[in-house]
């Protein structure tokens, strides 16, 4: 299985994954822009990868959750946030399921800072799902408003969870007005 990663991850050819498990997509795991992308691409064609977090941050941990995801932290440095990490793990396992469903790309793909990026997962027969939507550091823009794929338009209620960016003003424990607050009713129009 190691020879998966190798070569970064050029070896995940159709007759490779029918005899093993990429458990690492990528030996790029510097960022999580690449992250973001790698997700992005792969999961039109490979329906089971993962990576591994090796950092205690709410941004970089959604940048590379998927269905198969590590949580490798050196016990040994002082100072780490552990109350966080098992927050982030139990968030992941929350959703981890719905890796396995439908894919959907919400944006274009695009590999610089400057853009928006986000993907839905969904298993339709579950009524569960799961969107990312990742504002990049140099993104100027408000977010555009992108559809969801398979979404009831009468039935579809959505909780949402985001990430406070720092020096983002906080009032009485919550940050920034939500684009979707929790259990609010989705209309889509055709």
């Amino acid at each position: 299985m190691d020879r998966l990663v190798r070569l970064g991850g050029r070896r995940n050819d159709l007759e490779t994954l029918r005899r093993a498990v990429p458990i690492l997509r990528s030996d790029y795991v510097f960022d999580p822009i690449s992250e973001q992308n790698h997700i992005y691409g792969i999961s039109f064609w490979m329906p089971y990868h993962g990576s591994g977090i090796e950092q205690i941050d709410q941004y970089w941990t959604r940048s590379l959750m998927g269905p198969i995801v590590g949580f490798g932290v050196d016990t040994r440095k002082t100072g780490w946030n552990y109350d966080l990490l098992r927050k982030l793990y139990a968030q992941t396992r929350q959703v981890q399921r719905c890796y396995l469903g439908d894919y959907y790309p919400l944006t274009p793909y695009r590999a610089d800072a400057g853009a928006w990026n986000a993907y839905q997962f969904d298993l339709p027969e579950h009524g569960e799902g799961i969107v990312h939507a990742f504002r990049r550091k140099m993104c100027p823009t408000r977010p555009s408003r992108s559809s969801s794929a398979e979404l009831s338009p009468t039935r579809a209620t959505w909780s949402r969870t985001s990430t406070p960016r720092k020096g983002a003003r906080c009032r009485d424990g919550s940050c920034s007005r939500p684009a979707l607050t929790s259990r609010q009713p989705i209309r889509i129009r055709r």
